[in-house]
């Protein structure tokens, strides 16, 4: 075995490890004290031992994105120590804080393996994301019938059975609710990319079988429509970019006629309607939960909230971050770019600007439909499931590695 062979097969299996990790070892068993959804612990620690790793026996790569998650770690180191002296809580609570943001130490391998081999890096994540995607949706055909094979995150969000008694308002839509990982919403999108790109970097069965698992977890599993409506938003635009000029006006006119109401009837839906069993709630706690963050960003613009932890010791402190509304606690990570600057100030908004401008420059030098498709992404998610989560940044670490690969590759859309 060469040298080279051996290093992609390293690279392989540290990405494929990564992955498990993040997918709780498709979820054959309970590992809630490592993180209830993505282990981040176990995973921030995985990542931190491939980075030495990578690091000490990998050499000549171009990771692009360097700098960008070099700026973000002295900012989260400056949020820590703000955060320690700016509140009375206890300073290793915030230092605690920042371990899931280890997590962005996976960049390096998973950079590393796109630029050896884009092909298949794109395929293990596509299949884990088809795989677990499947699990989910079992799993919940499987509770409806009082059965439960799988330890994911939770059904209405991570609740027992007996806690579900006395809060059944969480139940979306009159169903259940499961939450796996959050990589199973963003494996869609690069679907989708892969499936209009000019080149072909898997199968189309492959591709359909994801997307259409996927759509399906988003709309019945985990029931998050925002990101429902994102993939269906980003396929219209990738049918619109690659045949537009092929297309006659009629039947653009048409496509578009039949998508745009579909798409707005849904966001008015959204916004405007509040059904009597409650299962338009949501919407209008987001709207809440945007007002109260904008007046945390207009007190603290430098550097927001810092890194108070999710259920601080003191009551001034919890209500600081989840307001003081016992029925429904505010969450930075419903909000997207607004729970951003809430909790990171006006940092929180340059860092997500810096990291917008990057990909656009890319996509510029390396014109390529999947890199669009995270372009697009990246910017709806600003309105909602930030990047800038820590339960998101291992999705951000493999969207920056898909751009290094093609950038590497060379290759047109």
């Amino acid at each position: 075995m060469t040298k080279k062979t051996s290093q992609n097969n390293l690279l392989i299996f540290l990405t494929f490890l990564l992955l498990v990790v993040n997918y709780k070892f498709f979820y054959l068993f309970p590992i809630g004290s490592f993180g209830a959804r993505t282990n981040e612990l176990l995973f921030s620690t995985l990542s931190i031992l491939s980075f030495i790793i990578i690091f000490n026996k990998i050499r000549g790569y171009n990771y692009l994105f360097s700098n960008f998650i070099i700026i973000l770690f002295l900012f989260f180191l400056i949020e820590v120590f703000y955060t320690i002296f700016k509140y009375p809580e206890p300073p290793m609570d915030a230092v605690k804080e920042l371990i899931p943001y280890l997590s962005l130490l996976s960049y390096l391998t998973f950079s590393s393996l796109a630029q050896v081999d884009l092909k298949r890096f794109l395929k293990i994540i596509i299949v884990l994301g088809t795989i677990i995607a499947f699990i989910c949706i079992l799993e919940l055909f499987l509770h409806t019938h009082n059965f439960e094979l799988f330890k994911i995150y939770g059904f209405n969000y991570g609740l027992t059975s007996d806690q579900l008694n006395d809060q059944t308002y969480l139940i979306r839509n009159g169903r259940s609710r499961l939450i796996g990982s959050d990589l199973i919403d963003f494996t869609g999108v690069i679907s989708i990319g892969c499936l209009f790109n000019k080149e072909k970097y898997l199968s189309k069965k492959l591709l359909s079988l994801n997307i259409i698992l996927v759509l399906f977890y988003e709309y019945y599993i985990s029931q998050t429509r925002s990101t429902f409506m994102c993939l269906i938003f980003i396929a219209i635009v990738l049918v619109i970019i690659k045949y537009g000029k092929r297309l006659n006006t009629g039947i653009t006119i048409g496509t578009l006629i039949i998508t745009v109401p579909i798409v707005v009837t849904f966001a008015i839906r959204k916004i405007f309607t509040i059904q009597n069993n409650g299962t338009e709630y949501s919407t209008y706690h987001r709207i809440d939960e945007i007002n109260y963050y904008l007046s945390i960003f207009k007190e603290k613009p430098i550097f927001g909230n810092g890194f108070l932890k999710d259920k601080p010791l003191y009551m001034e402190d919890y209500i600081l971050i989840h307001g003081d509304n016992i029925y429904a606690g505010n969450a930075y990570s419903d909000v997207g770019l607004v729970g951003s600057i809430a909790k990171y100030g006006i940092f929180g908004l340059l860092l997500l600007i810096m990291l917008v401008i990057k990909e656009f420059i890319i996509i510029k030098r390396n014109k390529s439909l999947l890199l669009i498709a995270l372009f697009i992404m990246t910017l709806l998610s600003m309105i909602d499931l930030s990047f800038l989560d820590a339960e998101r940044l291992p999705s951000l670490c493999i969207y920056m590695a898909i751009f290094d690969g093609i950038a590497k590759s060379k290759k047109g859309v």
